[in-house]
């Protein structure tokens, strides 16, 4: 026997008992990406909470606050602000950590609920009436300031102080570049 046909019988072989065993059924399963910051035991809530603040320890970046909703007492931990004791606040999102340990305290809070963003009770209230929906509009009437300014053109046009100017009386501006600045208060 030559040496081919020594190789070919081991290589039949194997294509053979490849042949009977017949094709590979896998299960299927599903793709969840787990984030490294979180892990099995954390709970993220979006209910929205109305808490009272019972206790404050602040911190350097955060405010630890204990609180009570309801008849339930917990610790919520929160960006550093300014928080009044006996105050109502409402939050919506938070994450729930177990056996969280603060390093500036050197202490273990059993579980603790990470807010996002804490409200007053009062938030909004100078921005709305109760009587109606629509914002209260200053009712003091500010005069535009005429502005001259030299560059490679002379131009001149006027500033409005408040945006009211241009929605009370939208012909005054008609055929004219109207140009809006501010500041985005409330998303």
């Amino acid at each position: 026997m030559n040496y081919k046909s020594i190789l070919l019988i081991p290589v039949f072989l194997v294509l053979l008992s490849g042949c009977k065993r017949g094709p590979k059924t896998v299960e299927p399963f599903s793709i969840t990406k787990k984030s490294a910051i979180t892990s099995s035991t954390d709970i993220v809530d979006k209910e929205i909470h109305e808490i009272k603040i019972l206790e404050i320890i602040p911190a350097s970046k955060y405010v630890y606050l204990k609180v009570k909703e309801d008849k339930d007492q917990f610790w919520i931990a929160t960006k550093k602000r300014e928080i009044n004791l006996d105050s109502t606040y409402f939050y919506r999102e938070a994450l729930l950590k177990t056996e969280f340990k603060s390093k500036i305290h050197d202490r273990v809070f059993d579980s603790i609920w990470f807010v996002t963003k804490l409200v007053t009770q009062m938030h909004g209230t100078k921005y709305t009436s109760w009587d109606s929906d629509k914002p209260q509009i200053s009712k003091d009437k500010k005069d535009p300031v005429e502005v001259n300014e030299r560059g490679d053109k002379n131009i001149s046009y006027k500033v409005y102080p408040e945006i009211s100017a241009l929605l009370n009386d939208p012909d005054k501006f008609d055929g004219q570049a109207v140009q809006i600045k501010g500041r985005c208060v409330k998303v």
